[in-house]
């Protein structure tokens, strides 16, 4: 599902425009860069946590070049699902 597809669907349940749905969510996702760039957890009740975390250099391997490459240390987003979303993916009435 595409951000215009979920803006779509949102915009049908609560009656405006989707355009004006697009931007809602497009302010919903800065928010949460935004925060993720401040070192901030993101925790959506119900849904999960995101989280910033720092990913330590390492050796890696070019499998096509068969060679070592040095991976310097970097931030990534982790996302951690609630236990209430977990249980309704696991659920077997999906």
């Amino acid at each position: 599902m595409t951000k215009r597809e979920i803006a779509s669907k949102v915009a049908l349940k609560v009656g405006i425009s989707q355009k004006e749905a697009l931007n809602m969510l497009n302010l919903l996702l800065d928010e949460i860069k935004k925060g993720l760039l401040n070192k901030e957890k993101i925790e959506v009740r119900g849904f999960g946590t995101f989280k910033r975390i720092r990913a330590e250099a390492k050796i890696a391997r070019d499998i096509k070049k068969n060679k070592q490459i040095a991976l310097p240390d970097c931030f990534r987003v982790k996302f951690t699902p609630s236990k209430r979303l977990k249980e309704m993916v696991n659920s077997k009435q999906r």
